[in-house]
């Protein structure tokens, strides 16, 4: 029965994993599940997961919760750049983990994406400390011109990034002018 479901999440979201899967697939219901437990997102139903007004709730309520989110969603850069803001993600020491959790919890296309990845790092407030550098890709470690662009904001950012960046005279001295400590890891 539907009322007796919307009662049930509306006490503990988690339930929903127990419910008919028309009734996970119903909008009030998820919003309502989600709204109590983000991690509800989970259990429901698969278009519910791509709809931004439930993973936003979800998100609301448990920073965590974006990892359930569709994939349509994890890799679309202006909805994960608003999440990486909401205070349930951001706020305090947990919302730094939250924050790095999110960031991991996005598409491969998009963490490969080095706009997107100067962006969501500098949502980390403290930017390129170490914690924050393995959400990093292989691929970005590579990237010539990324590690430019980080070296230029945080120096000692530099032993993070591959051999062949660290040897690169350029990259170098964007990270020496901005921390002469970045030396050490060229």
């Amino acid at each position: 029965d539907r009322e007796i479901v919307l009662a049930v999440v509306r006490r503990n979201g988690l339930l929903l994993a127990h419910a008919a899967d028309e009734l996970r697939a119903d909008a009030e219901v998820a919003l309502a599940a989600v709204e109590t437990h983000g991690a509800a997102l989970a259990h429901a139903a698969m278009a519910l997961r791509a709809d931004r007004a439930v993973v936003r709730a979800a998100i609301r309520e448990d920073g965590a919760a974006f990892e359930f989110a569709a994939e349509p969603l994890r890799g679309d850069r202006e909805f994960v750049l608003e999440a990486l803001r909401m205070k349930s993600v951001s706020n305090g020491y947990t919302g730094k983990r939250r924050r790095r959790e999110l960031i991991l919890a996005a598409t491969d296309a998009l963490r490969s994406d080095r706009v997107f990845m100067l962006q969501a790092l500098r949502s980390l407030h403290d930017v390129f400390v170490p914690p924050n550098l393995f959400v990093l890709p292989q691929s970005l470690r590579e990237d010539r011109d990324f590690a430019f662009a980080v070296a230029r904001e945080d120096g000692l950012a530099l032993v993070h990034f591959a051999e062949a960046i660290r040897a690169d005279r350029e990259v170098v001295l964007a990270a020496v002018s901005q921390c002469g400590m970045a030396l050490n890891s060229a």
